[in-house]
Order: structure tokens, then C-alpha cells, then sequence
């Protein structure tokens, strides 16, 4: 449940225009199908336990992080100081705004500014940052807000469940919950299946990764898991930015050094 979240009936159709309307689309044009492993606001675990989950597959996914969370942790990481470097090394690192807040809820002027203090925040920890993707915070979202998003980011990633497979809207991108309350081993391998039956592109998305983990969460167990039914399909694994580029978008050039590392 999205708090505050607005119920007058123009909200409802801006919902609904946000979801359907697809004014930013690419026909996907991947040699092979794709999976993408992403994790919302970046608790200790996601990094502690999710990172190293993939690199132990030799796979890196994406960090999308609000910024009141884990401010040492993340500082740390960046410097290098807290994860070997095969788990520093590659996992992007894209935005989720400063605060977290229902992004319906902001006009394009308090949208802009939580982009920019994002922003902000991470040119405090290493200038080489660059957030290139984005994920609305609750998955809420209206046409005003989809559209800023799509000025800005190459992408952005909804809570909508499905496949994102042929002409694909960028700024609403489907995704799947990797979740031990919502997803068993047959679903993923299911789910997975018809990835490479479409030749498309599936993100799962999560939050913390522990035992137990939360209800938003995953178990490591889990996680390897998906890495494993992804790769035994011959499924490419890669983050957001660089699924963009294998389905044929020129993302921006990364800086010589861990640009999007943590």
C-alpha cells in the first residue's frame, strides 16, 4: 500500500496513462534473453550478502538506494573499503530518489529536486557516479511523473508484473518480485522459461537479502537460486545499463574508474 496514495479519479487516470501510455518505446533487438537482478533501497543486506551472492555466479546487478538509508555503508563500499573487489566490481548503481516519497504525490519541480539531491548526495562519495536508471519508489507513478523520468534516465522500472519482450516501453519497464512470500523455485524457473521462449528481458527486483529475510525480501538461498535457473537457460545476466545496451541502446560512456560500482 502506497502511503497517501491519491484515489480522486484524476489520479486513477494518471495511473492508468502512466501504465498504458507509451511514449518512449524501443523494439529490443538482444541476441540472447536477459536477466536482470536489482535491489531497492539498498539495505545492509542487499549489499552484505545480495552482492556477494552474485559475484559468487559471476554476476552484478543493480543498487537503487534512497539516500537516508546506510550512508556509512555505502561510503565505504565506494571507497572500497568494505566488499572484496569482485563484489565491488560492476554493480550498477541507479536512483530511487532522495526520499522516498510517493512520486505522484510531487509536482515536476519537487520530482526534479529529489533527482538532484540524489545526485548530489553521491558526488559527495565518488564523482564518478552516474545514475542513469531509475525505479519508482512503491512502484506509484503518474503521466507528469513518467514523463520527467523519462527526460532524464534511459529507463524506468515500474512494479508492473511481466516480461519486458519486443517493443518495450522504457519508462514503465515490467518486472517480477524475487520474494520468499511471493515466489517458490517452480515459479522462477517458470518465469525464467518464458523469458527465453520471448528472447526478452526479465528483472526481478527485491530488497534486503537475509535469513529470514522481510517480506520485501529475499533469502541468499533464493537469490543463487535465480542466478542459477537464469544461467542453466542461457540467459545473459546483466544490469540494467548494460541489458539497455545488449538490446541495442548507446548508453552513456562510463568513466575510466568504477563509475557505477559498489
Amino acid at each position: 500500500m502506497v502511503p497517501g496514495r491519491q484515489q480522486d479519479i484524476v489520479s486513477r487516470v494518471s495511473r492508468r496513462l502512466a501504465e498504458f501510455g507509451r511514449a518512449k518505446t524501443f523494439a529490443m533487438r538482444n541476441a540472447r534473453p536477459i536477466v536482470s537482478f536489482t535491489f531497492d533501497d539498498i539495505p545492509d543486506s542487499a549489499l552484505d550478502n545480495g552482492a556477494r551472492a552474485l559475484s559468487r555466479n559471476g554476476v552484478h546487478g543493480v543498487l537503487r538506494r534512497r539516500r537516508h538509508l546506510r550512508d556509512g555503508s555505502v561510503r565505504l563500499a565506494l571507497r572500497g573499503r568494505r566488499e572484496p573487489a569482485q563484489a565491488r566490481r560492476r554493480n550498477e548503481i541507479a536512483c530511487h530518489t532522495f526520499s522516498h516519497p510517493d512520486a505522484q504525490t510531487l509536482d515536476r519541480a519537487a520530482l526534479e529536486r529529489e533527482f538532484e539531491a540524489n545526485s548530489a548526495f553521491f558526488a559527495t562519495l565518488d564523482p564518478r557516479v552516474s545514475l542513469d536508471n531509475f525505479a519508482y519508489p512503491y512502484g506509484s507513478v503518474g503521466l507528469r511523473q513518467k514523463r520527467a523520468v523519462q527526460e532524464r534516465f534511459l529507463s524506468g522500472r515500474s512494479v508492473r508484473e511481466g516480461i519486458n519482450a519486443g517493443r518495450v516501453d522504457l519508462g514503465f519497464l515490467k518486472a517480477v518480485r524475487l520474494y520468499d512470500s511471493e515466489i517458490a523455485r517452480d515459479d522462477i524457473d517458470a518465469v525464467v522459461a518464458e523469458t527465453v521462449q520471448l528472447n526478452g528481458w526479465l528483472i526481478f527486483y527485491t530488497h534486503d537479502v537475509a535469513n529470514p529475510p522481510s517480506k520485501q525480501g529475499c533469502s541468499p538461498a533464493l537469490l543463487e537460486m535465480a542466478v542459477r535457473s537464469a544461467k542453466a537457460a542461457g540467459c545473459e545476466c546483466l544490469s540494467v545499463r548494460e541489458a539497455l545496451a545488449a538490446i541495442g541502446i548507446a548508453a552513456p560512456a562510463e568513466p575510466a574508474a568504477t563509475a557505477q560500482t559498489t
